[in-house]
């Protein structure tokens, strides 16, 4: 996948590569300052010994939907399997609750308010009452902007660098310990629950958008939900 994007010669950084799910899926996080802001996409590949899908969908307003378009052809061209997109269907039974840390709990969880550093916390619950199991990745747990444009969470290492720039003057916990209290890429299995910390980009959201793999019929399903109004 990283071949096939510097192939396309594209005005993008690659900001991230991990495997999400050890030997199923993997992550590629492409990334580019535009006229808009700070836009990121990310593109999640899915493989295995006998097949690669790669799992696009919407990521911002024209012109940056054109780039999927691109990639999706040179990933064909590479003879990369199949290409597809996030099932609009809801998960049932799978359930993806996101809200905007309040002020208060901000200075309970890091000492002080971090949106000073351009940084907007939220905290992310999933839960799986489903008979499935689905692979879980922080990239693809994104929030809609009233204007249209889609954000994905900040890369650790962005978010990092913004608390320790403010963090002597703030006050605010070291970054070592706000890691900790970060949500991380899993499998969830039936029945399990888990919840964390993601951080993105200062502005005002109004939608969650959430993609899971469904890890049995390697198929990615998308759940929307509105983002509660911060108390």
């Amino acid at each position: 996948m990283i071949e096939t994007l510097r192939g396309l010669g594209l005005d993008y950084a690659i900001v991230a590569a991990y495997d999400a799910v050890p030997g199923r899926l993997a992550v590629v996080a492409i990334e580019k300052q535009s006229t808009r802001g700070r836009f990121q996409a990310a593109v999640a590949v899915r493989c295995d010994d006998r097949d690669v899908e790669l799992i696009g969908g919407r990521s911002a307003p024209p012109p940056h939907d054109q780039v999927e378009k691109r990639l999706r052809a040179a990933w064909r061209e590479r003879g990369g399997g199949r290409v597809a997109t996030p099932s609009m269907a809801p998960a049932a039974g799978f359930d993806a609750h996101v809200e905007v840390l309040s002020a208060a709990e901000m200075r309970a969880r890091f000492g002080g308010d971090v949106t000073a550093a351009g940084i907007v916390p939220a905290r992310v619950t999933l839960a799986n009452a489903t008979p499935r199991t689905y692979g879980v990745t922080v990239p693809l747990i994104a929030l809609w902007r009233p204007s249209g444009d889609l954000v994905r969470p900040l890369p650790w290492a962005d978010a990092r660098a913004r608390l320790v720039v403010s963090a002597p003057a703030a006050g605010w916990k070291p970054p070592d310990e706000v890691e900790r209290m970060l949500l991380h890429d899993r499998v969830l299995k039936p029945g399990e629950r888990v919840d964390g910390i993601v951080l993105y980009p200062t502005g005002a959201y109004g939608t969650v958008d959430v993609v899971v793999i469904d890890d049995r019929q390697a198929r990615a399903v998308r759940v929307q939900t509105a983002l509660p109004t911060t108390r």
